[in-house]
């Protein structure tokens, strides 16, 4: 957020960011996130819980991503401790991690979707996590014209996306 604040940036895309009065956030998609284990991986059968997550290696991206943070926050209501064996910022390296099985990860499906395809792993839906990609700016600036076609571009490619089923089932 620091881009927007400075005002460097005019807008930016981001997972669940926190409210704050200085911002406008428009809700894009939302969308489910997956345990994800190698191909060979044992899964726990549908529908996945929080507590399946028990005992398994899990490689996370690190706080304050926004799925980390939701995820955290589940297990700590469901009094569930996770093996976060690996912590990796870059979702590539998470896939790539799963991929050599090297644990499991959680990840939304329009970061899983070609390798679901391709068969280079396995993934169940993991129950009441989800997440929320939202256009963000500040709400003290009006969009240039530039910004505002920017920010169309950017819902028209959402729709688009969410019509080739790129977000999987999206909830509205």
């Amino acid at each position: 957020l620091e881009g927007i604040d400075t005002g460097a940036i005019d807008i930016a895309v981001m997972v669940d960011p926190e409210p704050r009065q200085s911002l406008v956030l428009e809700p894009l998609v939302t969308e489910q996130e997956y345990l994800v284990g190698a191909v060979h991986a044992r899964l726990p059968p549908e529908p996945c819980r929080v507590g399946d997550l028990a005992g398994l290696p899990m490689i996370l991206l690190p706080r304050p991503a926004g799925s980390r943070v939701k995820l955290d926050r589940m297990a700590a209501e469901a009094d569930v401790t996770l093996d976060v064996t690996h912590e990796v910022a870059n979702v590539d390296v998470v896939k790539d991690f799963i991929e050599r099985g090297l644990g499991y990860g959680i990840l939304p499906f329009s970061s899983i979707r070609p390798g679901l395809a391709e068969g280079r792993y396995r993934a169940v839906p993991l129950d009441g996590l989800t997440i929320t990609r939202t256009l963000v700016r500040r709400a003290d600036r009006t969009p240039t014209p530039a910004v505002a076609e920017l920010m169309r571009l950017v819902h028209d490619k959402i729709d688009q996306m969410i019509k080739s089923g790129g977000f999987g089932a999206v909830t509205e």
